[in-house]
C-alpha cells in the first residue's frame, strides 16, 4: 500500500496477558487486523494492549500541529526524498523477499 502512494501506520503492541485474544495461530504467519479510516490505530492498540512501536510509511505529507509547530509527538523533522527513478524490470521478474516469523510459545 504504502508503495502505491498511500498513507500507512502500523502500531506494534504488545497483548496484554490478562486478556488474550483466544485464536490458534498458523505457523509462520503475523497475525495482523486493519482499522477502519476513522479510527485512530493508536488508541485501539492502546485497548488491546501496550503499544510499543509506530509505524508510519508511505508518500503523504504529515500535518503539523498548530499549537507547537511540530510533527507527531517531538518526533524528529521531515525530510523530503527525491524519488528514485523506476525500474524497467516488469513486476512478474522480480523476487520478493520472504520473512520467516519464528514461533513463539504462549503462556497458559
Amino acid at each position: 500500500m504504502a508503495a502505491e502512494g498511500l498513507f500507512v501506520t502500523r502500531v506494534i503492541y504488545l497483548e496484554d496477558p490478562t486478556n488474550p485474544v483466544v485464536v490458534q495461530d498458523e505457523a509462520n504467519r503475523q497475525r495482523f487486523f486493519d482499522v477502519r479510516f476513522n479510527e485512530d490505530p493508536l488508541r485501539v492498540a492502546d485497548e488491546l494492549g501496550r503499544p510499543m512501536a509506530i509505524l508510519r510509511m508511505g508518500s503523504k505529507q504529515p500535518r503539523i500541529d498548530r499549537q507547537t509547530g511540530r510533527f507527531l509527538f517531538s518526533s524528529p523533522p521531515v525530510h523530503s526524498i527525491m524519488p528514485v527513478e523506476q525500474s524497467n524490470v516488469p513486476a512478474k521478474q522480480l523476487e520478493r523477499a520472504i520473512i520467516s516469523t519464528p514461533s513463539i510459545g504462549r503462556l497458559r
